[in-house]
């Protein structure tokens, strides 16, 4: 019989793994962190699978999902496809994850920034949210045909933007005079 002898990275592997099994059986979080070709992916799925079999039927019984967030769309499609999509994990990247819960605030998020009157200037800069963008006046006759009303809003928007970009630059000659 033959002795197998791991290399240095299939030890950390091992190691990471037996961690990783051991939040699971405890019911806990995890984190992993590698550097990129490390098999953050392959012990994401592992985990997964293992999670899936264990206990898929019953957080799908009881309403709950595993939430898996990665920073790369390849990590997410890879690791969706790996664990056939099952619909007790929801795989995300971080952005969309984030997302998911923030849209539903975007409006009272863009009235809260509206209301920093210290720092328009600031946001018009960064490109950010024009002022006046979610107190835009209704007018009658306003929406044209095939035209959402996101696209008029982005349009007036814009064109705030632009009016605020122009008084900015009189506002800077005037003060360099």
């Amino acid at each position: 019989m033959t002795d197998v002898q791991l290399s240095p990275a299939g030890i950390a592997a091992a190691e990471a793994q037996a961690e990783v099994d051991a939040c699971l059986d405890g019911g806990r979080s995890f984190r992993l962190e590698a550097g990129a070709g490390a098999g953050k992916t392959y012990s994401l799925v592992q985990a997964l699978k293992r999670l899936i079999a264990q206990r898929g039927t019953k957080l799908l019984h009881e309403g709950q999902k595993v939430a898996c967030i990665t920073y790369t769309e390849v990590a997410r499609d890879e690791i969706a496809q790996e664990i056939e999509q099952h619909p007790a994990i929801r795989v995300d990247t971080i952005h969309a994850f984030s997302w998911a819960f923030l849209s539903q605030f975007q409006k009272s998020l863009r009235g809260l920034v509206e209301a920093m009157e210290d720092r328009q200037d600031k946001i018009v800069e960064g490109g950010g949210v024009p002022v006046n963008c979610c107190n835009l006046p209704k007018k009658r006759g306003l929406r044209k045909k095939g035209r959402s009303n996101d696209r008029i809003l982005r349009g007036q928007a814009r064109a705030n933007v632009q009016r605020l970009c122009r008084a900015k630059i009189r506002r800077d000659v005037q003060d360099s005079r």
